[in-house]
């Protein structure tokens, strides 16, 4: 009974701090006066592992988006480092709630397997007790079976969500990054192995909420390096590398676009 609240309580927690906290909304910028400044360009392009990176201006917020940035249609915000937008909480995960959303999902797939075994158990004392007759134990036991059998598919769901965003934390890619990889065949330039990934989620402090960014190209690019660097920390500390690049040459790695 007390691991049964315990894992309920735990799990309420993650949902609720997932929910309430801002996931990395930029606020949008101040537009005023750019019909002065002429048309700007579409992208920004800088270096990020030998990787050229492209950030598209987004025509809502009025700002260049930051790596891994991306405009949630649902919300109609930009999010720092989105990963999808969550129906079941109702907001987006992104850079400041993933790792709740990460815990919220585990512990739901704990509890879910944890009412199915008390579920089963239950079964089995019923049908020991009716000297293993199995058809009178599942008579008696009709309301545990049903659960046994819902909670057997919310795990899968629910199991299946945690395994996948195992391998994203392991990999250091997002949802949509993930799929955008796949459609486009290109690689990840965030990757910086295994371990220093899951630092990254599981020990890098929450920032704090952002500010906007600013619209004008020229004012840009020490706020994109910034903020590059700021989603990127445990890459610069490991030594590699992240600036904005000028020129927009194409690195080693390749080309990918946000």
């Amino acid at each position: 009974m007390a691991v049964s609240a315990l894992l309920v309580a735990v799990t309420a927690v993650f949902m609720a701090r997932t929910a309430a906290r801002d996931p990395g909304y930029y606020p949008r910028s101040d537009a005023a006066g750019d019909e002065e400044r002429g048309p700007r360009p579409a992208t920004r392009e800088y270096q990020v592992n030998g990787f050229c990176v492209a950030t598209k201006f987004c025509a809502t917020c009025m700002h260049y988006r930051p790596p891994r940035c991306s405009h949630c249609a649902v919300c109609d915000n930009c999010v720092a480092r989105f990963d999808h937008h969550c129906p079941w909480v109702g907001t987006c995960i992104g850079r400041r709630n993933y790792r709740d959303f990460l815990c919220f999902v585990a512990t739901t797939s704990l509890l879910c397997l944890w009412v199915m075994g008390l579920s089963l158990a239950l079964f089995l004392t019923n049908t020991r007790d009716a000297g293993w007759a199995w058809g009178t134990g599942a008579a008696r036991s009709k309301a545990a079976l049903f659960t046994a059998a819902y909670s057997f598919l919310a795990t899968w769901f629910v199991g299946g969500l945690t395994t996948f965003h195992t391998y994203l934390v392991v990999t250091n890619q997002t949802t949509y990054e993930h799929f955008r990889h796949r459609e486009t065949n290109s690689s990840n330039p965030y990757n910086v192995g295994a371990w220093r990934n899951i630092k990254e989620v599981f020990w890098t402090p929450v920032p704090p909420r952002f500010g906007p960014l600013p619209s004008d190209p020229s004012d840009f690019e020490d706020e994109a390096t910034v903020a590059e660097r700021r989603d990127l920390a445990l890459t610069v500390r490991g030594g590699r590398h992240v600036n904005g690049s000028e020129d927009g040459a194409e690195g080693s790695g390749g080309r990918q676009s946000h």
